[in-house]
């Protein structure tokens, strides 16, 4: 006995499908507009650092930096953090520190990205290219 759905089925199982693609191409971003904050923290022998930078995510994409020098124990770190951020696909968020003396490594680097509404997301290096990190 084989068993042969009938035209109703068929259908609404298309519409389904359809619906669920159109759903998840269309859905808004993870990340809204509005002030985050990103607090970032280095341990290791040479650096023990706590931050807490504030920036915006919007639609106007801004050049505008914080750049802060940490003077270590035996490191020195210059971070850079934009000021604002645009939620487009090809304008990522990026935070680089630039280490010199005693070798940090990307286990000690970590961010917290935060804002008012719950959202909450660790962070760590991405890149690392000699003692510069990109996260």
């Amino acid at each position: 006995m084989s068993y042969r759905p009938s035209r109703k089925t068929v259908i609404v199982l298309v519409i389904t499908v359809i619906a669920g693609f159109a759903f998840y191409n269309l859905a808004p971003p993870e990340i809204e507009p509005g002030l985050y904050t990103i607090t970032l923290e280095i341990h290791s022998d040479s650096i023990d650092f706590f931050q807490t930078y504030n920036f915006t995510f919007g639609n106007e994409l801004s050049d505008d930096e914080f750049e802060h020098f940490i003077v270590g124990i035996s490191t020195n770190v210059t971070i850079t953090v934009p000021e604002s951020v645009a939620i487009t696909p090809d304008n990522p968020l990026r935070i680089i520190l630039d280490a010199t003396g005693n070798r940090l490594s990307a286990n000690d680097i970590v961010a917290t990205l935060t804002n008012d509404a719950g959202f909450n997301l660790t962070l760590r290096p991405n890149r690392q290219s000699g003692q510069t990190f990109i996260i």
